[in-house]
């Protein structure tokens, strides 16, 4: 049996190396603009058809704000919502950024020395990402429980008197005729 020849290394790990962590910084960037456009959508868009739908149901009558202690404690929580998701997408836009930067320097160090030894730890993410998605989708969440409780609060205005003069409407229950009381044809 003839020796087996080892096969030929590949022409240049080193290019193929720098394009995959080009590729992974690209995704990084689409991944953050994704995520900014969800909540984006959820938080500049949501409050607009809310108050839309209040208007709409309505129909032309006076909006009356019946917030009281609990309805402005609720209005505080969606301001600390929103503070909550801005600070947790700034912290994941932080470490992405921290990443990227990373593998930025890794293609520069590479660029300078095609036969630079890579250490293991250097092409691994660090940052734990799930836990900041899960709190910034959980706050979205408590702000929306917190808006449907200060939309349940808001309505019309109450009659404080009724009036007797104009026209008033009675509904009565009219029961059907008995048989023998049908007209004929």
């Amino acid at each position: 049996m003839p020796p087996i020849d080892p096969p030929p290394p590949p022409e240049n790990l080193t290019k193929d190396l720098i394009q995959h962590l080009s590729k992974e910084i690209e995704t990084t960037s689409h991944n953050i603009m994704l995520f900014r456009t969800k909540i984006g959508f959820a938080l500049l868009v949501g409050p607009f058809l809310i108050l839309g739908s209040l208007v709409v149901s309505a129909k032309g009558q006076p909006i009356v704000f019946n917030l009281r202690g609990w309805g402005w404690l609720a209005v505080a929580v969606i301001a600390l919502c929103y503070f909550g998701i801005a600070f947790v997408g700034a912290e994941i836009e932080a470490g992405n950024a921290n990443q990227s930067n990373g593998y930025r320097d890794l293609i520069a160090a590479l660029r300078n020395d095609p036969t630079l030894e890579i250490k293991q730890g250097q092409l691994k993410a660090t940052q734990r990402m799930r836990a900041g998605y899960m709190w910034a989708y959980c706050l979205l969440f408590l702000s929306v429980v917190a808006t449907v409780f200060i939309v349940k609060n808001i309505g019309t205005p109450e009659p404080s008197t009724r009036s007797t003069s104009g026209a008033t409407f009675r509904i009565e229950q009219i029961s059907p005729p008995a048989q023998g009381d049908l007209p004929k044809k």
